[in-house]
């Protein structure tokens, strides 16, 4: 279990970068990545994973995403996904954690990731109960207008 997700990138991003012959400052946009945008990746791993595998699309969706954080590279897709590949679906309460700091983040990164998990959940034609109930989670603890502020649910 990967239990610092930015360290286990940084570590595992040179080595990976390594085997593709990238140059390693061209790892400069995952190295830019926020605790808030490493937040998100996690929220984003943790659904695409919920039904037990990473399709192409969801990794995709994802890769997108990442791609958008910065310049565009050459091979970095490469990289992104094989690291991709080696994280595995991230702990409930790692995805717990993750949406709770996320409330403090900026309307914009919640909507967008939120957007970018129904992207993800709506590859399929059903959605299994834990992407639904990650959906909720996001939904319920998410302020979703500016005068609200919603936390998250006793369990």
């Amino acid at each position: 279990m990967i239990e610092d997700l930015y360290e286990y990138l940084m570590d595992r991003a040179s080595d990976i970068a390594s085997y593709f012959g990238i140059n390693e400052k061209l790892l400069a946009p995952l190295t830019r990545l926020s605790d808030e945008h490493i937040d998100a990746l996690r929220v984003l791993l943790y659904v695409g994973r919920a039904d037990g595998s990473l399709r192409k699309r969801e990794k995709e969706i994802i890769e997108e995403w990442i791609s958008g954080l910065g310049a565009a590279f050459p091979k970095m897709d490469d990289l992104v996904g094989a690291l991709m590949n080696e994280i595995g679906r991230p702990a409930d309460r790692a995805f717990e954690a993750a949406v709770v700091r996320l409330s403090t983040a900026s309307q914009e990164l919640r909507w967008r990731v939120l957007a970018l998990a129904q992207a993800i959940v709506s590859t399929q034609k059903t959605i299994a109960a834990a992407e639904g109930a990650a959906l909720d989670l996001m939904r319920r603890s998410w302020v979703i207008c500016p005068s609200e502020r919603v936390g998250l649910a006793p369990s």
